[in-house]
């Protein structure tokens, strides 16, 4: 981010419906790895999947914000314990005149097991500056 920014909530898409499903949200400083120490910042319990695709925004009252300073690269990855979070195939740059997100990269699964390359995140991050 070119500024500093608060991450105030995240949306993912899954494939199902359901009640309770956990979503486990790690960073670590600096681009995606595998290897890399990994921070666990927060699990949110989605309280119900909307069904194949829809777009589930974290709630804010149900978010930890999360700081990302300037001029710091931050990795976050996602992760599920059941396959229900979508991706979708191909490699992204988004950017907005603060914040630049890269995306390229998937695991299957669970945590750090095959690397997907060029699968991206289907969701979004909302955030503001601090």
């Amino acid at each position: 981010a070119n500024e500093t920014v608060k991450i105030t909530s995240i949306s993912v898409r899954m494939n199902r419906t359901g009640h309770g499903i956990p979503l486990e949200i790690y960073t670590m400083k600096g681009s995606y790895d595998i290897t890399g120490t990994w921070i666990h910042r927060q699990t949110v319990n989605i309280p119900e999947g909307l069904g194949e695709g829809a777009l589930y925004v974290v709630p804010r009252d149900h978010f930890s914000p999360i700081e990302v300073p300037a001029g710091i690269r931050t990795a976050f990855h996602l992760k599920m314990m059941e396959e229900n979070l979508l991706v979708g195939e191909g490699f992204g740059v988004f950017r907005d005149e603060i914040m630049t997100i890269e995306a390229g990269e998937s695991v299957d699964h669970f945590f750090f097991h095959d690397v997907k390359e060029d699968y991206i995140w289907n969701g979004a991050l909302t955030y503001e500056l601090v």
